[in-house]
């Protein structure tokens, strides 16, 4: 679902699951380079699939 082409489809998909908590995803960016790498040695790196910003400015990482 977080391929390119899908935004609309996944802002739908996020604002579903968040119904009733007051917010709503207003932004999805969907990440190219997704491997992020640890910045000190031994630690574990992170997958990042999309960044997203709700409609009161605070940003998700998912």
């Amino acid at each position: 679902m977080a391929s390119e082409g899908m935004e609309k489809q996944l802002k739908s998909f996020i604002n579903a699951v968040l119904r009733g908590n007051n917010d709503s995803i207003e932004f999805v960016e969907i990440i190219e380079n997704k491997l992020i790498s640890a910045e000190v040695k031994g630690k574990k790196n992170c997958i990042l699939d999309l960044r997203s910003a709700s409609s009161d400015g605070r940003h998700f990482i998912i």
